[in-house]
């Protein structure tokens, strides 16, 4: 539910294919033992060499002796020569995007680090291969991907069910958990410091481990900062609204987009009035599976889909087309582009982590702000996170 949902929307969509075959022997690391492996990210045609191995950790480190998870760890090894004792760990967002299937969307960026380091990526513990806390509905969607995605009740009683499928106790699942488990892992490799790269909510977890073990971190990045003050979820609907304003103002600029789609923010808010006067049924073809379906077409999945389109330029281009198509009667073309990238978005997310995270964390903190209602977004992610975390650990 957090701006990196948006990393994996948009290069997903814009990355070029990166093929890999991995390195034929094993290799050890400090007392870790690896094994040759490919990262390929669910539902993309991309791979890259690797590493794999795991590390036991206590699911409650205030009960050492019980039971105990596996932590899922890559490395990319340097082998262009003189390598650095500080390793780089590159640490995912969402919360609840796991690191090694986001990493080779951004392998090329690390182009340059990897002359001179290794590269360590460590599942957090609840996503990927750590004991991942995913969950599906009774029909198979990836949570909050159906049209009953925004509605509180169904997704209070989704949660319910979610936790039930669990084997876990998913109070053990928070940032502080994981600081524990890369200074676990920084251990076991052998590395007496190391560098961190924090992307969105993996900002928190970089800024959490260099307050907690100075000593042991050499550097930080931080890319698409979240200050430890920041409440997630508190502040979707007003980063929206940003985003909007600066996509529509790239038509607006053009008078042939102009003339072609008319306005895009009068034609989204006509589509809001509409869709909270007279809620419709759409019929339409799944755009992976061309299976014919019927989603409601609401105010709030209306605001779902501009999001997911808002994320990046690839996507936030068409929002001028998808708008008018839809404001002339065919939304069609909108819930299908809706259904793709909220099924590539879903399946990156691992949403009984990022509850674990956002109800130990922030949702003391998290309200709705009477401003947001005028908004595209409203308070729905406000309500429907406050409602999911009365029923969660």
């Amino acid at each position: 539910m957090h701006r990196s949902t948006g990393l994996f929307a948009g290069a997903a969509l814009a990355a070029c294919m990166l093929v890999a075959a991995p390195d034929a022997a094993a290799r050890k690391l400090g007392t870790l033992e690896f094994e040759p492996c490919s990262l390929a990210p669910e539902g993309l045609a991309l791979t890259v060499a690797a590493q794999c191995a795991t590390l036991s950790v206590p699911q409650d480190r205030k009960a050492p002796d019980g039971r105990r998870i596996e932590l899922a760890i890559a490395w990319i090894p340097n082998d262009e020569g003189k390598v650095a004792d500080d390793p780089v760990f590159m640490l995912a967002g969402g919360p609840g995007q796991a690191a090694r299937d986001s990493y080779p969307l951004l392998h090329g960026a690390f182009a340059e680090i990897r002359r001179t380091r290794h590269v360590i990526l460590v599942d957090q513990r609840g996503t990927g291969g750590s004991n991942r806390l995913s969950c599906k509905d009774p029909r198979g969607d990836n949570a909050f991907s159906g049209d009953d995605a925004l509605d509180v009740t169904a997704s209070v009683a989704f949660a319910k069910t979610c936790l039930s499928q669990f084997d876990a106790d998913v109070r053990h699942y928070t940032t502080t958990d994981a600081v524990a488990d890369l200074d676990d892992v920084r251990e076991a490799i052998g590395a007496e410091a190391i560098d961190l790269v924090g992307i969105s909510y993996g900002t928190r977890v970089a800024q959490q481990y260099a307050r907690r073990h100075p000593d042991r971190t050499r550097s930080v990045v931080l890319d698409g900062v979240v200050p430890n003050t920041l409440v997630l979820g508190a502040e979707h609907a007003k980063n929206l609204e940003a985003a909007l304003d600066a996509h529509f103002a790239r038509c607006t600029a053009e008078p042939k987009c102009v003339e072609r789609f008319g306005s895009p923010r009068a034609n989204l808010d006509a589509l809001l009035a509409k869709a909270r006067a007279e809620p419709q049924l759409v019929r339409y073809r799944d755009p992976q599976s061309n299976a014919p379906r019927e989603d409601r077409f609401d105010a709030a999945t209306l605001a779902a889909v501009v999001r997911l389109y808002a994320y990046a330029p690839t996507t936030g281009a068409l929002l001028p087309l998808a708008l008018h198509e839809a404001a002339q009667g065919r939304p069609e073309e909108l819930l299908a582009q809706a259904r793709m990238l909220t099924s590539l978005v879903g399946e990156s997310i691992m949403h009984g982590m990022q509850l674990s995270v956002i109800c130990s964390e922030d949702a003391s903190r998290l309200g709705a702000d009477a401003a947001d209602a005028a908004t595209t977004l409203g308070t729905v992610l406000v309500d429907l996170l406050l409602a999911q975390c009365a029923v969660w650990p």
